[in-house]
């Protein structure tokens, strides 16, 4: 009988191949970790749009209907801009970082109340000017890493979005104080 003689594999081989096996496995799981890291960053992004889309239709529907605008900066990054309408109703929107509170006020009794949350940081600063009657509101991304947040390398964080509305222009156009 003439039998040929099966060779079997070297430790070496064995070993060679189970490294190479892992180091793909561990590649690929790490690629997946960050595109699903990717993925749920771009989910909060577009839900902070949609927030701000809501709240920006708000703001400015309630400002260039408003008669007469002030602004109050509570302690520390906490602004509160009040927004008075011919009848007698205003509102008054409670502005901080993470936060902005729009409450629909009668009086002392409040009418309605929404909310706007940012799920990724934020800076918000609100200024009102004079002359027109001028509310802007910026809002700045905060920089972020994976494990919590970074140091900013500049003094300012970027701009996320600016808002600059002038206060009163609906009444005027209706008025006939402006023209097309």
């Amino acid at each position: 009988m003439n039998r040929q003689q099966r060779t079997a594999f070297t430790l070496r081989e064995v070993m060679f191949a189970l490294s190479i096996g892992s180091s793909v496995m561990m590649t690929s799981m790490a690629m997946i970790h960050r595109s699903m890291n990717e993925a749920s960053s771009a989910r909060r992004q577009q839900n902070d749009d949609r927030q701000f889309f809501a709240f920006s239709r708000q703001i400015r529907d309630d400002i260039h209907l408003a008669s007469k605008a002030s602004l109050e900066q509570n302690s520390g990054d906490q602004y509160q801009l009040t927004l008075q309408f011919r009848d007698a109703t205003e509102a008054v929107y409670h502005c901080s970082d993470d936060l902005i509170l729009r409450n629909s006020m009668q009086g002392e009794r409040r009418i309605s109340q929404q909310q706007y949350r940012w799920q990724q940081p934020k800076q918000v600063t609100v200024e009102l000017s004079t002359d027109p009657q001028m509310v802007s509101l910026t809002l700045f991304r905060v920089p972020t890493t994976i494990h919590g947040q970074a140091t900013p390398t500049s003094k300012t964080p970027p701009v996320w979005r600016q808002l600059q509305i002038t206060a009163g222009l609906r009444l005027k156009h209706v008025a006939g104080d402006i023209q097309r």
